[in-house]
């Protein structure tokens, strides 16, 4: 398994190669290519809430924490007027992910679990996109968002992977890790489990349909 220090780096190199690409081909002005950037950095470290160890686990809670106030925050200004109303909002939901919903995904999943597969990426992806339509961002950049941070998810998962297939003893014997194949997976032991993630997935499809479908 890769460290949190190896995750982290290596989707900052990968977001900052991807927004340079993007940018230079002129796909995406600057500001669109960084906020790309950020998000493969992001998506590159959110396995790492069913970290077994708490530092990973306060990071990537406490960021997932800030986002999703921070949406919070844009969402409400739209509607409300009364900055304090607003305010408790978003400290409740600060509070909610932190301290409630992140401690919950945590208990109910152990690392190299579902969080680490290939639908929870799909999750994370499909959500984010939802979530991005409080923002005042064009539609097609939501969209490139939204893959980027499911990208990052899945550059997180991949490098588990290889960590766990190029182990070699005294340098030469290849001796793969017995993790190999427990990141990039499609479905866990649990029928349950399986059943509830294929069933979020066809409900943020179908609610994602409408606004993908003004991109095509």
């Amino acid at each position: 398994m890769s460290s949190f220090n190896t995750h982290i780096s290596a989707g900052i190199v990968l977001g900052v190669a991807t927004a340079t690409f993007l940018a230079s081909k002129e796909i995406l002005p600057q500001p669109g290519a960084f906020l790309i950037a950020t998000a493969v950095a992001i998506g590159s470290i959110m396995p790492d809430l069913d970290s077994d160890t708490s530092v990973p686990f306060h990071i990537v809670s406490s960021l997932l924490a800030l986002i999703i106030g921070t949406l919070t925050y844009i969402y409400f200004k739209n509607i409300m007027s009364n900055n304090g109303d607003i305010i408790l909002r978003v400290i409740i939901a600060l509070l909610a992910v932190k301290f409630v919903i992140s401690p919950i995904i945590k208990k109910l999943t152990k690392h190299r679990g579902i969080w680490h597969s290939i639908p929870a990426a799909v999750i994370m992806t499909l959500g984010a996109f939802l979530a991005l339509q409080v923002v005042d961002l064009g539609m097609r950049l939501r969209f490139y968002i939204a893959v980027a941070l499911g990208a990052g998810y899945l550059s997180h998962l991949v490098l588990d992977e290889g960590v766990s297939l190029f182990r070699f003893k005294f340098l030469i014997f290849w001796s793969p890790k017995q993790s190999l194949g427990s990141a990039l997976k499609l479905a866990v032991e649990s029928k349950i489990i399986n059943i509830i993630v294929y069933t979020i997935i066809l409900v943020l499809l179908i609610a994602s349909y409408p606004y993908v479908k003004t991109l095509l």
